[in-house]
């Protein structure tokens, strides 16, 4: 009898360890969104209830008006980024398209850069170099990588835009419960 109930108690052990590892494993890729979302809660809760005053004690009402702000705080800002930073980057390569039509590779510097060029390859033993040409290589394996890439930095901007929902689905039920979670 004893025998039976130290091995069934080892299987009842043996299982929870088993399911709650599943588990985790299961929650694991959600878990950093769960934890921001936390840290968030924790942060915006004040401002949570004097907005919730100010409505009426409306939690729901509350919770989604303060995730919409945040949505706002995080998104817009990191929007007209990469809208700025998109912009630049092409007019950058349209610039050095246009100067390797032309023949003439200004960058700023070059030509104190491209002077000491000069009186380096004038010492025996150090081969002649083509900055041009190794410039276009260069400029062309950018636009390779980033070609190459796109799918990559496409499915990462996917995930976090995941993660991001993840986060402001949390973060509503965190503020709006957030004295019953603490209970």
């Amino acid at each position: 009898m004893d025998m039976s109930l130290r091995s069934s108690r080892v299987f009842l052990l043996t299982s929870l360890v088993l399911v709650l590892s599943l588990f985790f494993l299961i929650l694991s890729p959600f878990l950093t969104p769960i934890l921001l979302a936390l840290v968030a809660g924790t942060l915006f809760y004040p401002l949570y209830q004097r907005l919730d005053r100010r409505l009426g004690t409306r939690p729901n009402l509350s919770s989604l008006c303060l995730c919409v702000i945040i949505t706002f705080l995080i998104v817009l800002p990191l929007c007209l980024l990469a809208v700025r930073l998109a912009s630049e980057t092409q007019q950058a390569l349209l610039d050095y398209q246009q100067s390797i039509e032309a023949g003439n590779l200004e960058i700023p510097g070059s030509s104190r850069l491209l002077a000491f060029w000069n009186r380096l390859t004038r010492i025996p033993g150090i081969p002649e170099l083509d900055i041009g040409a190794s410039a276009q290589a260069a400029a062309r394996e950018v636009v390779l990588f980033l070609v190459r890439n796109s799918s990559a930095i496409l499915a990462g901007l996917a995930g976090f835009v995941a993660d991001f929902f993840i986060m402001l689905f949390t973060l509503f039920f965190v503020l709006r419960d957030g004295e019953s979670f603490l209970n």
